[in-house]
């Protein structure tokens, strides 16, 4: 009866905010089940067998050739007018079939897909791109790999009681000399060295503390955002490349400071990832727990910031799967912030290590300039002439990041005072980063096919005027901003301020290069 059963109920569920099954009956496998929205095609419209439209998710995982696509429709059961039009959308929405995305890639996409709020308008050029992002990370992990490798057995030839490199035995962590940043040392005593470090291990905490307040409040979209902005924008285009040269460095410990920042961080960023991507994460976890030879499972950044050995590497039995492996906790020592929200990047207070963030920021704004100047140019340089850097006075630690500088870039770098980075000289040019005021001084070669590059250049600049004045019309459409999903009209605006940043590139490009006619 309902009496009995109510009573039953309130005597035998020892918690009583969960249902009452039974006695016999298990509890249900989740308490909270997330529901996504309406998946529909990349045109908005509902997935139909008689529009050829629809996409079984095994497709995209697998990959399928337009014939058998094809096929699967002429077995369907529609009647032969709906076959025609159905075989026709497919030749062309997928006029070279469906590309093989992978179950992580095709995940990690459904999951980025929730901004759009009550509908999924599947794109599988977009699920393929995140495809390419597992191979990245793949190919970012094989680096790090590489480097722990290559950083035993330096020690196995320094140090006769260490294994050989034929030795499969496990190595204690301690060992590696793997050695953090110190976080007790501040920069006016440390100087620029150990700034990449700091500042990838700043990045990683703003990181873990993002995700889990998306993944806390149902908004997967702005995890998957979070970490693939992190993955690509810091840790694969920026650290790695500037960690290269430390593990070229004939100094032990800075090639131990790189090869465990490496570590922390990928070891870290593969717990992150598992929930979106379980099977590469997985893999590439067990690999890097053989290669150190285990480790322990505690939270990677905070540890990782101390001037203690990276914890995280010492000889202590592993969890056996990334699975029951607990997930990345912020790190407020590194932060330098008791609160639970995000951490705002543009305070200047939430940092426990300041000025890390804005410093790097106009290192990396140089160091942009410095490329982007030379990939410009490149056909008109003068031959072995230097780069003139000035930097304002009051950005003391990029002057001391030169060699930092130099390590990146193929031209010889040269500082230089304020008034000799002038157009005094014919050919010169000089560019400047608005943010902080650095200005770079180069010389110019006369080329014969200077009008042709100027022609090249005016047509990249045709170009984007007309896509921007075609987004802008896009835009200021009535009703666009009230009628379109907020995280759409960021992206669009996004897109016309690199337009227009584009256009002035351009636009200076091409008066420089006639400069040099006259």
């Amino acid at each position: 009866s309902s009496s009995s059963s109510s009573s039953s109920s309130s005597s035998s569920c020892s918690n009583p905010d969960h249902f009452y099954y039974g006695d016999d009956v298990p509890p249900p496998p989740f308490e909270n089940v997330f529901l996504h929205p309406m998946v529909r095609d990349a045109q908005g419209r509902k997935m139909s067998k008689s529009l050829g439209n629809v996409v079984d998710p095994t497709d995209m995982i697998e990959g399928k050739a337009l014939d058998l696509l094809i096929e699967s429709v002429a077995e369907g059961n529609i009647d032969e007018k709906e076959r025609k039009v159905a075989i026709k959308a497919l030749r062309k929405d997928f006029p070279k079939g469906i590309p093989e995305c992978g179950t992580d890639g095709v995940r990690f996409a459904l999951c980025a897909y929730m901004a759009q709020g009550d509908k999924i308008n599947l794109d599988i050029t977009r699920v393929q791109n995140y495809r390419f992002l597992c191979n990245k990370l793949w190919q970012a992990s094989k680096f790090v790999f590489s480097a722990i490798m290559v950083n035993k057995e330096q020690i196995s030839r320094n140090d006769d009681s260490q294994p050989s490199k034929e030795d499969n035995s496990e190595i204690d962590g301690n060992q590696l000399h793997i050695r953090p940043p110190s976080a007790d040392v501040g920069l006016e005593e440390e100087g620029v060295g150990h700034l990449p470090e700091r500042w990838i291990l700043i990045r990683l905490s703003r990181c873990v503390v993002k995700v889990r307040d998306a993944i806390d409040k149902y908004k997967f979209s702005d995890a998957t955002s979070s970490l693939h902005s992190f993955m690509v924008s810091e840790f694969c285009d920026v650290y790695i490349e500037l960690a290269k040269s430390k593990l070229r460095s004939d100094i032990k410990e800075e090639r131990a400071l790189a090869t465990g920042t490496l570590a922390t961080v990928l070891e870290t960023l593969l717990r992150l990832l598992h929930p979106f991507m379980p099977f590469v994460t997985e893999e590439l976890w067990q690999r890097l727990k053989r290669i150190t030879g285990g480790f322990s499972d505690p939270g990677v950044p905070s540890r990782a910031y101390s001037s203690s050995p990276l914890n995280n590497f010492e000889l202590q039995q592993p969890p056996d799967s990334i699975m029951v492996a607990s997930y990345p906790e912020p790190c407020y020592d590194i932060l330098g912030s008791e609160n639970t929200g995000i951490c705002d990047d543009d305070k200047n207070g939430a940092t426990g290590d300041p000025g890390v963030e804005e410093i790097m920021a106009d290192i990396l704004g140089t160091l942009l300039l410095i490329r982007s100047s030379q990939d410009q140019f490149r056909k008109h340089l003068e031959p072995n002439c230097p780069f003139v850097l000035y930097i304002p006075h009051r950005l003391p630690y990029v002057r001391k990041a030169l060699p930092l500088l130099q390590s990146q870039v193929k031209v010889n770098l040269v500082l230089a005072k304020e008034e000799e980075v002038t157009l005094g000289e014919k050919r010169t040019i000089v560019r400047a980063a608005e943010q902080s005021g650095v200005r770079v001084a180069f010389r110019l070669a006369y080329s014969e096919h200077i009008e042709e590059d100027i022609r090249a250049i005016e047509k990249r600049l045709n170009k984007a005027v007309t896509s921007e004045q075609r987004l802008k019309e896009q835009m200021e459409k009535p009703g666009y901003a009230e009628k379109t999903p907020r995280n759409i009209v960021d992206k669009k605006i996004k897109a016309l301020d690199d337009f227009q940043d584009q256009i002035k590139e351009l636009k200076a490009m091409v008066q420089e290069l006639r400069a040099l006619r006259e």
